[in-house]
């Protein structure tokens, strides 16, 4: 016995540019009683990957749902650890939690090209009502493998040549900027020690312990604090794009009106056309109340670039990365989704790389494509707004990527990634991740003090992870996490939520924003904040290690 609850298509974006469009089709909530109730739907989705050379790695779907309950409000619908209701066919494999599950090539699926499976099932809490309203939700996801230990070194961090030259803060130890990570945690550092040349930024030094002069007004201090569960080298799925201006309308959608209240700028009762996160308009965002709360039921919200009040439209913005995102705006869309905020050192990692060989060698100064040649073209949009917003005049020989006000606001994901493109024409990372050079700022968790190096700092399954909920005021609640974190003890609540941005950094640059702040190993660029501006935004990870 079955019955259909929706239809839910999402589109993203991927490498030649076309809109992958995801769709997740035919959702039925499969009651069989006892632990055999299950979600079934159809998958697919363009241009996927699976390769054995280079990168070596995949994409993938993060999947999950919500169900609406009787007094309205949206839950997350558990998977059931019981998995023999699952039903995956042969092409495809799967990595599940209990919040969702990536459906990915299987390992004798090689190629690239279309998915289209029909029949998916995943079973789920044996206790979800069975007359209910179902969301599915998708994001784009790409496998980062765990580093390799080739040796004694598994994974390089910072640039330079020891000396004179490097990236702003950027990561090196005595003599010699590049350091190998030999562990997943601190605990794995090489030895690193404190040099006495000009550039001195950001030093760690081993056991444990971090030695850092900085003058760059991040909060770093001398403080000493020992966690082995820092997320380091371990395999990871990572966001391929940065959050959608669709996917934060998504979010708030599922909100109570108190929740709404807290995660957006503008009241909820505000007339349809306000803006949800800022000005309608400001910085290319165009997400807006759509119909205003009224008898304490929240709003809803879409985009709306167009100006006509026609709501979600295909030329209405909802692919563009979303900006004017706080730390804590996007700490909540993380807990709800299932997903956790990316370290400094993933940051690095997936931009510049590794292969069963060992690390990719730094470049000095280089952008997440691998070299350090960017066009500086005033960009040219054609169909903007819509899912195949495109940059005429980008460059067919040097990286591109948006910053420096060569635009008004971020652009469509993957804008760069055409039919004729390669990785530095697309301003693609080593692995496939996308616009981890300019856009917008890539929020990370930094090792540049306690607050953030407290992150996962108990090591217990899923304790740090999103976990499809957040608080009834629209605060993420994850254990340690940067912002529920006290900076003097490095303690925390085990309930806290996450309030301010302490613990973060801003990596990657943005489109608002000079050259040298998109090289992957420059740290200068300071922490994020909770007030919304027009440069930050995000994305998230599963870090396999923390479950």
């Amino acid at each position: 016995m079955k019955k259909i609850i929706t239809l839910l298509t999402l589109f993203f974006l991927l490498q030649n540019g076309k809109a992958n469009n995801v769709v997740i089709s035919n959702v039925n909530l499969v009651n069989n009683g006892g632990n055999n109730i299950y979600v079934q739907f159809d998958i697919s989705w363009e241009n996927s990957w699976r390769i054995l050379n280079g990168p070596a790695n995949y994409d993938g779907v993060w999947i999950y749902f919500k169900y609406k309950t009787a007094t309205g409000n949206w839950v997350h619908l558990n998977l059931n650890s019981i998995t023999a209701a699952d039903l995956i066919p042969a092409t495809l494999a799967y990595w599940r939690s209990s919040y969702g599950a990536v459906m990915h090539r299987s390992a004798s699926n090689l190629g690239i090209g279309n998915i289209s499976i029909a029949g998916v099932r995943l079973a789920v809490d044996n206790t979800v009502p069975y007359n209910i309203e179902l969301r599915a939700f998708a994001v784009e996801m790409v496998y980062i493998p765990a580093s390799t230990v080739v040796n004694g070194n598994g994974l390089a961090l910072g640039d330079g040549d020891g000396i004179f030259t490097e990236s702003i803060n950027a990561f090196h130890k005595q003599g010699l900027d590049i350091y190998a990570v030999t562990g997943v945690g601190f605990s794995g550092l090489d030895l690193i020690s404190v040099d006495v040349n000009g550039i001195d930024d950001a030093e760690i030094e081993e056991p444990n312990s971090f030695t850092i002069a900085d003058a760059s007004g991040d909060g770093i201090q001398n403080l000493a604090i020992s966690n082995a569960f820092f997320p380091v080298s371990s395999a990871i799925w990572c966001m391929k794009y940065e959050v959608t201006q669709g996917a934060y309308r998504d979010f708030l959608n599922t909100l109570n009106l108190a929740q709404q209240t807290t995660r957006t700028a503008n009241s909820p009762t505000s007339a349809t056309g306000t803006g949800a996160l800022t000005a309608s308009g400001t910085g290319r965002n165009f997400l807006e109340i759509k119909f205003p709360s009224s008898i304490g039921l929240p709003a809803t919200y879409g985009c709306d670039a167009s100006g006509n009040n026609i709501f979600d439209e295909a030329n209405d913005g909802e692919f563009a990365a979303c900006n004017f995102l706080g730390w804590t705006d996007l700490a909540a869309w993380l807990d709800w989704a299932g997903l956790a905020p990316m370290t400094e050192m993933n940051f690095e990692r997936i931009c510049r790389g590794h292969t069963s060989a060992g690390f990719n060698v730094p470049v000095n100064g280089e952008f997440a494509w691998g070299t350090t040649a960017i066009s500086g073209n005033s960009f040219t949009l054609t169909a903007p707004f819509t899912a195949t917003e495109t940059v005429s005049n980008s460059s067919a020989v040097l990286g591109n990527a948006s910053y420096g006000n060569l635009t008004t606001g971020p652009l469509r994901n993957g804008i760069f990634a055409t039919a004729t493109s390669n990785r530095i024409t697309s301003g693609a990372s080593f692995f496939g991740v996308m616009d981890m050079s300019g856009n917008l700022t890539e929020a990370c968790v930094t090792v540049g003090n306690v607050a953030g190096r407290s992150y996962n700092k108990t090591g217990v399954a899923n304790s740090s992870i999103g976990d499809g909920k957040i608080s009834f005021n629209g605060n993420a609640i994850a254990n340690y996490w940067p912002g529920n974190v006290n900076v003097a003890t490095s303690q925390t609540n085990l309930d806290a939520e996450v309030t301010t941005a302490a613990g973060t950094i801003r990596r990657g640059g943005d489109f608002s924003i000079g050259v040298t702040k998109l090289r992957v190993s420059d740290r200068s660029d300071g922490p994020l904040t909770v007030s919304r501006v027009v440069y930050q935004g995000g994305r998230g990870v599963i870090v396999l290690a923390m479950y």
